[in-house]
């Protein structure tokens, strides 16, 4: 998966901190199958809670 990832220049800065594949964990040795939807999980930026309470307060 990481051969993957680095092959296809998807996460350049190295942002994620972890893969999944069809929404489920997996570690980044394992290797991919034919179909498999790689997703990069990347660490939140705002936390969802703070976010509804910001446009909730917006006009």
């Amino acid at each position: 998966m990481a051969d993957a990832v680095e092959a296809a220049a998807l996460d350049p800065g190295g942002e994620s901190r972890a893969c999944a594949i069809h929404g489920v964990l997996a570690r980044t040795d394992q290797p991919l199958r034919d179909g498999d939807r790689l997703e990069l999980l990347r660490p939140l930026l705002v936390d969802p809670k703070e976010a509804r309470r910001r446009r909730a307060r917006a006009p």
